[in-house]
């Protein structure tokens, strides 16, 4: 099993000393509120956090715009000490509120899993284990229970600043003390901002997090998170992206020695898939290869009792199965804070202007039948429209599509991916527009071509060459794309 084994083993000397599980020594809360307090990680190997909550998620950008909310469940899992530092695994799921009230299982959940160490001021270090190299959608290990404090105790109106490589600082105040599920906690707010947020450029993207931490005063652990993160467009004075995270310590509990040992049996699990996954999804692999490893995980899951960290053993195997079919899981959040700004002409993933397009493998809706793959169309000149149907933006783009194939003729192909293919509102608008081009199930398709938003246009040459990625439906996308058309048009000749 490894390090983690060799924890348990430490955990196992501990608990085996005394028949009754450990609990974590309480710290009372101070009296006198302008006295400081002293608090810092304090709880034994096998105590574990669980947390629930939502996430809400709204962009706009011109006429381009969604809404989506999810359901946020986090647990921390105390493992042990290790080199001073206390070692927690963090496992965070997330379901989209509209997708799994009929199947709540893990089929609709995205998961990551990591172990981290926290040091004895709160501070989080991930390691090395983690599933977060694998496809997830862009989701992040919700960290946020672990807030780090300053050295010699808190007290009321104290001031001070974190900071991680690469990113602005964030500064953190302590505003007040309140009882948050009937635990003491100390009520701790943040802010981080990049410096183009209070001074805008036009080159470059802004955001803005703010953020309210509870911190009980017991152990160090977060009793209550809400943070709201807000992004701005370069030259834009409006927000463009908001999210906001809200979540409550829902229940705690010290597991004994023999429940410990499964669930760290899970984890030790999640690592080991996750190293053999790696090659495999990212540079490809003969069928063979990926039934070996996905056999693994078959053998795991019958041959012991499950645990909730079981959830990021299957998601390894979602990975798996995704990246054999060409495909990778869709998206559900991309983290709109700590990042650089995108670098004009290119995006996440392989797509780029200038290089050949990824291929994929997605079901026909309309125009043909089982799945299409981008080799069908070869030698053929290709116009991607991944729209979201039921929009008013989307008719707009399916008839800027359908001049354009007038235009064109048999020299472009346009095919339509919606990203929400349901029936009704797909059917209105082929009808509505009178256009019935090959349309192609988009929802597959989001991370390999990058859709954090609609309407996207992808152009591609007979080589299946990226010549454009046109995002949103201003003036200025669909001049540069009918521009585009046309000189692609110039040099095929009428067939």
């Amino acid at each position: 099993m490894g390090i983690l084994t060799i924890w348990l083993s430490m955990a196992d000397l501990a608990l085996s000393q005394n028949s009754l599980a450990p609990t974590p020594m309480v710290r009372p809360a101070i009296e006198n509120p302008d006295r400081p307090v002293r608090i810092q990680p304090d709880w034994a190997a096998g105590m574990e956090w669980l947390y629930r909550g939502q996430i809400t998620e709204n962009f706009q950008s011109g006429q381009a715009e969604y809404a989506r909310a999810y359901r946020l469940e986090a647990r921390a899992l105390a493992l042990g000490n290790r080199q001073g530092n206390r070692t927690v695994a963090i496992l965070t799921q997330l379901r989209e509120k509209d997708a799994g009230r009929k199947n709540s299982g893990d089929q609709t959940a995205t998961t990551i899993l990591n172990v981290c160490t926290v040091n004895e001021l709160g501070r989080l270090q991930e390691q090395e284990q983690s599933n977060q190299a694998l496809p997830s959608g862009g989701l992040m290990v919700e960290r946020g229970m672990f807030l780090e404090v300053p050295p010699g105790g808190i007290a009321l109106g104290d001031v001070w600043e974190t900071s991680e490589p690469g990113q602005p600082p964030t500064r953190w105040s302590a505003v007040g003390r309140e009882t948050v599920q009937g635990v003491p906690s100390l009520k701790i707010e943040g802010e981080q901002m990049t410096p183009e947020w209070r001074l805008p450029r036009a080159d470059r993207t802004a955001w803005h997090r703010t953020e309210i931490v509870w911190l009980g005063l017991r152990n160090g652990v977060a009793t209550r998170v809400e943070r709201t993160i807000e992004r701005r467009e370069p030259a834009r004075e409006a927000t463009s992206q908001k999210r906001v995270v809200r979540y409550d310590l829902d229940s705690s509990i010290q597991y004994p020695a023999s429940l410990l040992a499964e669930r760290v049996r899970d984890i030790d699990q999640v690592w080991n898939l996750t190293r053999a996954s790696i090659p495999l999804i990212r540079s490809g692999g003969t069928p063979e290869a990926f039934n070996v490893v996905c056999r693994k995980v078959d053998l795991l899951m019958d041959s012991s009792p499950a645990t909730p960290y079981r959830s990021a053993v299957m998601q390894v195997k979602r990975s798996l199965e995704s990246a054999r079919k060409g495909e990778l899981p869709p998206p559900v959040l991309t983290n709109i804070g700590f990042t650089t700004p995108a670098q004009p002409n290119s995006v996440a993933g392989s797509l780029a202007v200038g290089r050949p397009a990824p291929d994929f493998v997605a079901p026909f809706i309309y125009g043909g039948q089982g799945s299409a793959t981008l080799k069908i169309w070869k030698d053929q000149p290709l116009l991607l429209a991944f729209i979201q149907p039921g929009t008013p933006v989307a008719e707009q783009v399916v008839i800027a599509c359908k001049n354009w194939k007038q235009k064109a003729g048999d020299r472009l192909t346009v095919l339509l991916l919606p990203v929400k293919p349901e029936s009704r509102p797909l059917e209105r608008l082929v009808r509505d527009t009178s256009f019935k081009p090959q349309v192609l199930d988009g929802s597959g398709l989001r991370i390999s071509y990058a859709v954090e938003s609609t309407p996207r246009l992808v152009l591609m040459d007979s080589r299946h060459k990226c010549l454009g990625i046109y995002d949103g439906w201003g003036t200025e996308a669909q001049t540069e794309c009918d521009q585009e058309i046309d000189r692609l048009l110039m040099s095929i000749p009428n067939r």
